[in-house]
């Protein structure tokens, strides 16, 4: 159960705050503080404080016994609904938030490193296509192959399913190897591929074109990526790639 906790930081919450839940979920009854104080060997100020923020977010909820609190941890299940509620309610407001956010006419570049930092580019291809409506959901990137799975193994679950899920299309320009096709077209995956000959063009990166903004993925050491946000580029990007497109076979 303890090995629970790193996942919990995922949702937000610190070591301390994992650990006290974790320590009522174990306990279907609930707990006094000194109970949690005693199991988990957190001071009581910081159980009392931890508890109050847990119970704000929902994580715990508290029952009287008499003149005391019990504390009970929020079934696994009810901590996604209130999580989905909360995106859905993000997702609502962000359209503001971007109009508030300082958008200038220069380029912006955000440099990432290493798997972490490819995760973050394509989670950011989620993001933004998500906000887009559905039919104007569409990635347009070219591939160097499926050397990006040797750095994201789970890049299926991470972000194929995910694109998949919300609707999110790609048209993608993919290495034909010899010995076989990657990327193939798949109306399930709503990815509709074309080849280029690698071994006559060798193409090292991943580039995709979503929206105002362009992503360049490198999965050869040192593994990086690079986001620009700027219209012009990202608009000459797209005409360059529905070109290719147009000039290659499926």
């Amino acid at each position: 159960m303890q090995d629970a906790a790193p996942l919990l930081e995922t949702l937000g919450l610190k070591r301390n705050e994992g650990r006290i839940y974790l320590c009522c979920l174990r306990a279907p009854r609930g707990l006094f503080v000194h109970e949690i104080v005693r199991e988990t060997g957190v001071k009581r100020s910081s159980v009392n404080v931890i508890l109050a923020r847990l119970v704000e977010r929902q994580f715990i909820h508290t029952v009287r016994e008499g003149n005391r609190r019990k504390f009970l941890a929020q079934p696994p299940e009810s901590l996604i609904f209130t999580l989905e509620k909360n995106l859905s309610d993000l997702r609502k407001v962000l359209p503001a938030l971007l109009l508030l956010q300082n958008r200038k006419d220069e380029a912006r570049v955000r440099f990432f490193q290493g798997a972490c930092g490819l995760r973050q580019i394509y989670d950011d291809m989620l993001l933004a296509a998500s906000l887009l409506p559905v039919g104007a959901r569409t990635l347009y990137a070219i591939s160097s192959g499926t050397e990006i799975m040797k750095v994201l193994p789970d890049i299926q679950r991470q972000f194929v399913d995910r694109r998949v899920k919300d609707r999110i299309r790609v048209n993608m320009i993919a290495a034909r190897r010899p010995a076989h096709a990657t990327w193939p077209s798949d109306k399930k995956a709503c990815r509709e591929t074309r080849y280029y000959d690698s071994s006559k063009y060798p193409f090292q990166i991943e580039l995709t074109v979503y929206g105002n903004k362009v992503a360049f993925l490198s999965p050869f050491r040192p593994v990086s990526g690079v986001i620009i946000e700027n219209r012009a580029m990202a608009g000459s990007l797209l005409s360059l790639h529905k070109m290719l497109w147009d000039m290659l076979e499926a």
